[in-house]
This record gives C-alpha cells, sequence and structure tokens, in this order.
C-alpha cells in the first residue's frame, strides 16, 4: 500500500481527484451510452443527472479529503477510509436514483410525443413492447379505442410506433405544425416540462427525424 505519510495535503487532494475522475466517467458513460440515449440526454435530464454525480464523486471525496489531510493526525487511515466508504455509498446511492428514474420509451400519445421513466407505473405494461423494438429508447404508438385519443396513457393500449400507419398518420397531421424552411412536421416532446423540444417527422413518410431543442 502507498505510504500516504509521502503525500502533501494537495498532492492527496489531487491523487484522490484523479481516481473520483475515473470512477465519473464510468459513470459518465453509461449515462450518455444507456441511460440517456441520444436526444433524451438533453430532454429527459441527463445534464442533471450528469450534475448530481459530479457534486458527489468530483467535490465531495476530494474536498473532505482536503480538508482532514494531515500527515501528523494518528487517525488519518481510518478518517480517509471513512471518506471512502461515504463516497462510495453515496454514489452507489446517486447512480441507483439515476438509474431508477432513466427515461424508458418515448410513445406518441395525442397530440405529442411523452417520454416514459422506469419509475412510471405502466413500465410494467409497455416492457415486452420495449424488449422486442431496436430502438433505444424505443418510440411507442398508445392506441385507447374505448377511451379515446385524448384519454390518460396510464389507461392505454400501447403498440409499436408504425409510420405507415393511417391512424398516426391522421392524428399527427391534425395537431402537427410545420417548419416553414425543412417542411417537416413538428410535435411537441413533453410540453407539460415546458422545455421547447419539438421532435421532427418527415412529412410523407412520418419517420421520426430528430429533435428540436429551442432553447
Amino acid at each position: 500500500m502507498m505510504a500516504i505519510e509521502r503525500f502533501n495535503r494537495y498532492q492527496a487532494f489531487a491523487a484522490h481527484l484523479l481516481l473520483s475522475l475515473l470512477f465519473f466517467l464510468i459513470v459518465l458513460f453509461l449515462i450518455t451510452e444507456f441511460w440517456y440515449p441520444g436526444f433524451l440526454f438533453q430532454s429527459a435530464g441527463g445534464w442533471e443527472a450528469v450534475g448530481l454525480i459530479i457534486g458527489i464523486d468530483l467535490i465531495l471525496g476530494p474536498l473532505l479529503t482536503l480538508i482532514v489531510f494531515n500527515t501528523a493526525k494518528a487517525s488519518l487511515k481510518k478518517d480517509l477510509l471513512i471518506i471512502l466508504v461515504i463516497q462510495l455509498a453515496a454514489l452507489t446511492a446517486g447512480s441507483f436514483t439515476i438509474w431508477h428514474t432513466r427515461p424508458v420509451a418515448v410513445i406518441y400519445h395525442y397530440p405529442e410525443f411523452t417520454t416514459i421513466y422506469a419509475n412510471n407505473t405502466i413500465v410494467s405494461k409497455i416492457s415486452p413492447l420495449i424488449q422486442q423494438t431496436v430502438n433505444n429508447p424505443p418510440v411507442l404508438f398508445y392506441d385507447d379505442p374505448t377511451g379515446g385519443f385524448d384519454a390518460s396513457y396510464q389507461k392505454g393500449k400501447f403498440y409499436p410506433y408504425e409510420p405507415a400507419s393511417k391512424v398516426i398518420q391522421q392524428m399527427i397531421t391534425a395537431t402537427a405544425t410545420e417548419d416553414k424552411n425543412t417542411k417537416q412536421l413538428l410535435v411537441p416532446l413533453d410540453s407539460v416540462l415546458n422545455h421547447g423540444a419539438k421532435v421532427t417527422l418527415d412529412p410523407k413518410t412520418f419517420e421520426v427525424l430528430s429533435v428540436l431543442f429551442t432553447r
């Protein structure tokens, strides 16, 4: 084991920061590639997730080391071990929270696209569709013939989003706006969050092209 007595306060802080950075990069990879992939990183709170990990991993642990590190203290190793346990526990809890609230699907629920998160009660209902869909996250189509298309998606039936479906095309055409420059159809994404995001669709095929963020 490396003799910590050889370090001064700032060297110990730097070493702890570098180690924490390694853990941060691992979690960041999971967030951007698996938990909040693609446009969901911006639309579904990926930045907030990264901020949480930065606060826990890159600030909490190294800062505590900077505060307590003193080679004259007989309890230094014990103190550093306690800091490490606290940091790992906080990092584990934070990572679990991010994973538990990650977006797992995007559905078209008339008249907009809505993000479904892992802790949503309807996830158990759409899990078979998620497993069958190649896209990550899958885009799902909501159909509720009994309650009408304006009924709550909590009570709906779900089907894979099919751009060629006449029903989908009729619903989207009735409410979507058109971008004057690109002629693409614009459909709100999670309008209740008021982040101004719009899903762009091909006006002929109704395939999802991208997501625009106005602010």
